[in-house]
């Protein structure tokens, strides 16, 4: 019984921890148009993309499918990613926090 109980604990847990991180995501890193989605959809044109990552020497590309039909959502949400990942290095949001 015990054993169930802490598998169904954990898998709580983790399914919040989605949830908050979509949220988060909608509100910092979606277009306004984009951002009342459902996660589902955000989950089917977000997460479920064929891609492959390819090294170079020193750097990374991500190559998509050209059949995706979110290609240009995919993008624009990681160039906003990015952009807040800057602002957050470029600020020492995280300075001392050990998360830096």
């Amino acid at each position: 019984m015990c054993h169930g109980f802490r598998v169904n604990s954990i898998r709580a847990t983790l399914s919040a921890l989605a949830f908050n991180i979509v949220q988060i995501m909608q509100c910092l890193a979606l277009p306004a148009t984009e951002s009342c989605k459902q996660i589902n959809t955000l989950r089917l044109q977000l997460f479920r993309i064929t891609a492959k990552i390819v090294r170079h020497s020193r750097s990374k590309i991500i190559q998509l499918s050209r059949f995706n039909v979110y290609n240009r959502l995919f993008w624009k949400v990681l160039k906003r990613i990015n952009m807040i990942l800057n602002l957050i290095k470029k600020n020492h949001f995280f300075q001392g926090s050990g998360l830096s």
